[in-house]
């Protein structure tokens, strides 16, 4: 009877699109070891093995300029790689499966700087000079409104009296003394 084991393995990663990256390589690893199925160490062992064989066939997919997105489809070429170097310890891999190639969080931000570089490197000038008038606009439409609300505030009269520091809360007269505050 066989075991299986999930893994998720942390790569650094050249990729031909957005150059050096993180990647986590998850997938499953189905197995068999006649005769060793009681050795508490054989999990562990084709652990380490398959975490050492994602990265070693990783970096060699990443010398072919392999995109990380096409890792997935390499799922024969893990489990080649992982069937010859657990097979002369007595383990038969039966299936190997890449189920998901996801970049790390600072990766994915890397990845959508490149994106948005991309995208300017394809605009024209025109549609620069468009770009550039619409943040123009927003930032004038920003400071008016904000130039606006200060207006309101000041126009809602004083919040402290001059003569003795009570709260006016916008009241013409202090409630405190009496003295005009507008």
């Amino acid at each position: 009877m066989g075991k299986i084991i999930n893994f998720g393995t942390k790569v650094f990663y050249y990729d031909p699109e957005y150059s050096g990256i993180e990647i986590m390589v998850n997938g499953r690893v189905g197995f068999e070891a006649p005769g060793r199925e009681d050795d508490p160490e054989l999990e562990e062992t084709v652990r380490t093995v398959v975490n050492q064989q994602v990265m070693e066939k990783s970096q060699a997919l990443s010398g072919q300029k392999v995109s990380y997105k096409d890792l997935i489809n390499y799922s024969h070429e893990f489990g080649e790689s992982l069937m010859n170097q657990l097979k002369p310890s007595g383990v038969n891999v039966t299936s190997v499966s890449i189920a998901a190639v996801n970049p790390t969080e600072d990766s994915r931000k890397h990845i959508a700087d490149v994106e948005k570089i991309k995208e300017y490197s394809r605009m024209t000038p025109e549609d620069m000079n468009e770009a550039l008038r619409k943040a123009q606009e927003a930032a004038a439409a920003y400071a008016a409104k904000t130039t606006m609300m200060g207006v309101a505030a000041a126009a809602a009269g004083p919040k402290f009296c001059t003569q003795c520091g009570s709260a006016a809360n916008g009241a013409k007269f202090c409630p405190n003394c009496g003295t005009k505050l507008v």
